[in-house]
């Protein structure tokens, strides 16, 4: 297609008929023709004119410190990137502060990068690391951390009250000696306990006695047999063994060495006589 001229279009534009009687009328209509066909003429040129493409803004671009001058000469710091397709520009008086800002954007970027949130803690960063590893270790849990945390507080007891098993009880017995010794209790009694604090002390000698739970003396209840094919304790058998046990823990709770005794969320069992 050719391009059009002003002269081209004036040869086409004035009116037919006029024959010229009217000289006024026939520059004021080649006038409005002459526009009309620069305006036509400028749409073409922009049809057919390439225009360029731009490169496509970087979803995570590296941020960088810039040194420039301002129009009024003054040296400024400029920072600039871009974060998950947003461009950030921001200027600064003095490089230090330039610094400061683009460290803060790096993490900023990472983070997003990495799908976690930046946010302002007075945490330390091996606190933020307990944290993160306490959330996932509670992933498949219905309740929130501060329950977990509020149920091992009321539970487990700080290294300085801490103790084995095997002191606890030998403490314990150390008691029912001189409670024997005023004939509170029988020598048979101190005996019979003796024996069984004995059995779980080797089962649990080096855990510490905050550790000690429902469940696991549950389990060593359970678990206890008799005779050489292993039979299960009776019922009224685990109920004796039970308050021997119960009877220590009431004497930990008692010293402050446990929190809670265990034995409470373990009730006895029932048994029906033949």
């Amino acid at each position: 297609m050719a391009e059009w001229s002003n002269a081209a279009v004036l040869k086409t534009v004035v009116p037919k008929g006029t024959g010229g009687s009217n000289p006024s009328l026939s520059a004021t209509l080649s006038t409005i023709y002459v526009e009309f066909a620069n305006l036509n003429w400028q749409i073409w040129r922009m049809s057919t004119s390439v225009i360029p493409k731009t490169k496509p803004l970087k979803k995570y671009g590296k941020f960088a410190v810039q040194k420039f001058k301002n129009p009024s000469g003054q040296i400024s710091w400029r920072v600039s990137g871009s974060i998950n397709g947003r461009r950030i520009r921001k200027n600064f008086e003095n490089k230090d502060d330039a610094t400061a800002e683009k460290q803060r954007l790096d993490l900023q970027q990472k983070a997003e990068q990495n799908f976690e949130k930046v946010v302002v803690t007075s945490l330390t960063r091996e606190e933020c690391e307990e944290a993160k590893i306490a959330f996932k270790l509670l992933e498949d849990r219905k309740k929130p951390l501060s329950f977990y945390v509020k149920y091992a507080l009321e539970r487990y007891r700080e290294a300085e009250f801490e103790l084995t098993v095997e002191d606890a009880i030998k403490k314990y017995l150390l008691h029912k000696k001189i409670e024997c010794e005023r004939h509170i209790i029988t020598a048979v009694q101190l005996r019979t306990m003796t024996t069984q604090l004995n059995k779980f002390k080797e089962t649990f000698r080096e855990k510490l006695i905050g550790e000690v739970d429902s469940e696991l003396v549950r389990s060593y209840l359970n678990n206890l047999t008799y005779g050489e094919d292993n039979r299960h304790i009776s019922p009224k058998t685990f109920n004796n063994k039970r308050g021997y046990l119960n009877t220590f823990f009431r004497f930990c709770v008692l010293k402050d060495w446990l929190m809670l005794n265990p034995l409470v969320e373990l009730p006895k069992l029932s048994h029906c006589f033949r």
